[in-house]
């Protein structure tokens, strides 16, 4: 029988009661059957400004574990001025090869519904460029959206539920790698 796999979900606003953070808490609910989740907000890191002088943060090394535990990361952040939150930036600034190959997921938040985009392409970027196996799908919602209490309803649900498989095929082959590369190293060893 297959481990289930681990979800971690990252809450990109330092706000206490951003609509991230109640996305944040709904993306884990929708994903319960399927992951063990572990749910972490840059709120509860502390991280100093990035500066290589401080790459060894303790709270730094936290994230940086709770990523490589992980069998797949979802991103979320309020969209701010067309990007991403700066304490979301800034911890992701802490980051070199945690999130390499690891399936991530992207979604924002936004004051309104022609926002958004700017932040999941943003986090779309900074994925790629740590190497990450970032999924096709990417959600975005408005505060219209939330605060009606359409987290994840209709074709949003149906989107996420999309990107959950799609993050399930990921781990489903890192875990077939991983295994055929130990036993290729166990066979070259004896």
């Amino acid at each position: 029988m297959m481990v289930k796999p681990t979800l971690l979900i990252i809450n990109g606003s330092y706000r206490e009661g951003a609509l991230s953070g109640i996305l944040a808490n709904n993306l884990g609910i929708h994903a319960d059957a399927q992951f063990k989740i572990e749910h972490i907000s840059v709120r509860t890191l502390d991280l100093p400004n990035f500066d290589y002088a401080h790459a060894n943060h303790p709270s730094a090394e936290r994230l940086k574990q709770l990523i490589v535990r992980a069998d797949g990361i979802l991103l979320i952040s309020p969209e701010y001025h067309g990007c991403i939150s700066g304490s979301l930036k800034n911890a992701l600034d802490y980051l070199r090869f945690e999130l390499t190959d690891k399936p991530l997921g992207v979604f924002a938040t936004a004051g309104s519904a022609k926002s958004g985009g700017n932040a999941v392409n943003t986090l779309r970027n900074i994925g790629r460029s740590l190497q990450a196996n970032v999924l096709n799908e990417q959600i975005y919602l408005s505060k219209s959206e939330l605060e009606e209490g359409k987290y994840l309803t209709g074709n949003l649900l149906e989107r996420y539920h999309a990107q959950l498989r799609q993050m399930l095929t990921v781990i489903h082959k890192n875990r077939l790698y991983a295994e055929c590369y130990k036993s290729v190293n166990i066979a070259v060893v004896s």
